[in-house]
């Protein structure tokens, strides 16, 4: 079973590019690692043109700024569903958008978040797992993987247009689950 590791990259400063490598060096038993660069492109372009080049039977998205302490990704294998793992200080549950692992043939079920998203901020993660749940694939929380994502936000908030790139998105996601 190989997995392709897909990193969305939006270096905004310098010190962006010292976060991925932190977060490289702290991953282990990935086959594949496929860095996209985001330079404007947006999330969502990002991760979808990663899942569009993964070869692998597993693929995980994992953000450019969290870092592993249990960073072995053949932990997060599991052929019935969608896996992510547990975020040190953050509450349990499900699904976390920071980094998930898909089998391959959700992938092909499902696909991977709608491009209406690219342009906003937010909530694509959260269509993602609606996505899974309306199909019946499930959402597995492995806590013996655990990361740290003391940078959340970083990068948004030097883009700017916070508020009105998440109205965006909040609007996309209303119109596809009617809330």
């Amino acid at each position: 079973m190989s997995i392709s590791l897909v990193v969305p990259y939006y270096e905004v400063d310098a010190g962006k590019k010292e976060l991925l490598n932190k977060m490289i060096s702290s991953v282990t038993g990935y086959d594949e690692l496929i860095i996209v660069w985001n330079q404007g492109m947006g999330f969502t372009r990002a991760v979808n043109k990663g899942y569009e080049l993964a070869k692998g039977d597993f693929i995980v998205m994992a953000c450019d700024d969290i870092t592993f302490n249990n960073g072995d990704l053949r932990l997060l294998i599991d052929e019935k569903g969608v896996t992510s793992q547990h975020i040190e200080g953050r509450e349990e549950q499900d699904f976390w958008g920071t980094c998930w692992c898909t089998p391959r043939w959700v992938y092909e079920k499902i696909g991977m978040i709608p491009e209406e998203y690219a342009d906003g901020i937010y909530w694509e993660d959260e269509d993602y797992w609606r996505r899974c749940q309306a199909n019946n694939i499930p959402l597995i929380l492995n806590k013996d993987v655990t990361i740290n994502h003391p940078h959340g936000g970083r990068t948004l908030e030097l883009v700017g247009d916070r508020a009105v790139k998440n109205a965006k998105n909040k609007a996309v996601f209303d119109s596809f689950w009617n809330k």
